[in-house]
């Protein structure tokens, strides 16, 4: 039998290599996580990874021969990240094989949420994980998600179109479509059109309404922000970081004094938004930091 390595590994996956697009969503365990990555820092591109009790470097076992080639590498995570925008990370906090903090260390090479499975083990079948709904739950999530951000960009290019910051926001409840918008700051000449604030005024009465998400291109400003949380918004979706936007951050303060706080998640279809912010640029001879300076 041939001994595992990074190049039997590839010679195993080129037999897949080109049934994968940029839309294709990863999901690895264990030692696969670094291969994926591997992967990634050739130029692959995938829109989201998920992983599984998944670490880089060596572990200090038995394991750490058969690995090495995998795991053991000098990763660009920069890299990796502008070859997919969205990782999200499960780690058992009783992983007998991948200490925990291997993984906190990976999920912050790769900005990437890490949840703790409390008594997961190495979360397969020995550890009673022959099923893992939450990941699927998850998958199906950042699959709407995507497919909402896509709506979102595009109200973010009709702004463009007119002159606009390409900003795009959607307003979803239970799966539908309740309001669109994008920004008019200049064409209305009011600093407080941004696309949020404008899709959240067209939604209308949304305390009626259930499970409301909250989707832009652009991290929302502390007024957008506020605007979703009085009005009982309870997920916020955005693609890109706003630089030196502190919205989010917070949130945490917000709670502390009784209000009842979105849940937020970053980095969906990400380098979109980043191109329209380029292009924009480019057109307007400008630069993001005076862009925001100027309309925030």
């Amino acid at each position: 039998m041939e001994e595992q390595s990074l190049e039997t590994w590839m010679n195993t996956f080129d037999q897949y290599r080109n049934e994968l697009t940029e839309d294709t969503i990863l999901v690895a365990h264990s030692v696969a996580p670094a291969f994926v990555l591997n992967l990634l820092r050739q130029g692959v591109s995938a829109e989201a990874c998920f992983f599984v009790s998944g670490f880089t470097g060596l572990l200090g076992n038995k394991f750490d021969e058969p690995n090495k080639t995998i795991t053991d590498r000098d990763f660009d995570f920069e890299e990796i990240k502008h070859n997919c925008s969205y990782f999200k990370m499960y780690h058992g906090s009783d992983d007998p094989y991948v200490p925990l903090e291997k993984a906190e260390t990976l999920a912050d090479n790769l900005d990437a949420e890490l949840e703790v499975i409390e008594g997961g083990g190495h979360l397969h079948e020995p550890s009673g994980y022959k099923e893992f709904p939450k990941l699927l739950e998850d998958i199906e999530t950042f699959s709407e998600d995507y497919h909402w951000m896509e709506e979102a960009l595009v109200e973010a290019e009709k702004a463009m179109e007119n002159g606009e910051l390409p900003i795009g926001a959607v307003v979803v409840s239970e799966g539908e479509e309740i309001s669109r918008a994008h920004s008019r700051t200049s064409r209305e000449k009011i600093t407080s059109e941004h696309a949020e604030m404008v899709g959240i005024r067209k939604a209308g009465n949304l305390w009626v309404r259930e499970n409301i998400t909250l989707y832009t291109t652009l991290q929302p400003c502390i007024m957008c922000l506020a605007a979703a949380v009085r009005c009982g918004v309870d997920r916020v979706v955005y693609a890109m970081d706003a630089e030196n936007e502190v919205s989010t951050e917070t949130l945490p303060d917000l709670e502390k004094h009784g209000a009842e706080i979105p849940e937020v998640t970053a980095g969906i279809k990400e380098q979109e938004s980043v191109t329209f912010f380029e292009r924009f640029m480019e057109e307007k001879k400008t630069t993001l930091p005076e862009i925001m300076s100027e309309s925030f």
